[in-house]
C-alpha cells in the first residue's frame, strides 16, 4: 500500500470517528429521504438507537411544516440552511438550526445534513 493509499485511509477513519462522537447531529439521506448514516450525537438527541433511527425518514423526524419543502429545496438547489424542528422518540419536539447539502458517494447523490439545538447558541 502506498504512503498517499495509507494517509487517505487513516483521514477517513479519523474524520469518520470524529464526526461520530462530534457536537452536532449529522443525518446523511437518500433521494427517498431514508436515512443511510446517522452519527452518535443524532441518536442520543433524538432518544433513538443507530438501528432505528436508520429505519425512519427525513419526514418521520422533522416534523415543521416546511420540512418536506426544506428537503426538497436541498434537493433542487443543492444545499438549504434554516431552522426545523425535530421530533423526539418521546413524542417531544426540539427547535434546532440545520444546514444541509448535496454530495455524491460513488455515483449516488447523498443529502447531508447537520442539527443543533437553537438553545445552544
Amino acid at each position: 500500500m502506498s504512503n498517499a493509499v495509507a494517509h487517505e485511509l487513516v483521514q477517513k477513519s479519523l474524520v469518520g470517528e470524529a464526526l461520530d462522537h462530534g457536537p452536532m447531529a449529522i443525518f446523511v439521506a437518500d433521494d427517498d429521504g431514508r436515512y443511510l448514516a446517522v452519527n452518535a450525537y443524532a441518536c442520543e438527541l433524538l432518544g433513538y438507537d443507530r438501528d432505528e433511527l436508520l429505519e425512519l425518514r427525513v419526514g418521520d423526524v422533522a416534523v415543521n411544516p416546511g420540512a418536506q419543502e426544506d428537503f426538497d429545496e436541498m434537493q433542487r438547489t443543492g444545499k438549504n440552511a434554516g431552522m426545523t424542528v425535530l421530533r423526539h422518540r418521546d413524542g417531544s419536539e426540539l427547535s434546532m438550526h440545520f444546514r444541509a447539502s448535496q454530495t455524491t458517494v460513488g455515483g449516488m447523490p447523498l443529502y447531508i445534513g447537520v442539527c443543533w439545538p437553537v438553545d445552544a447558541e
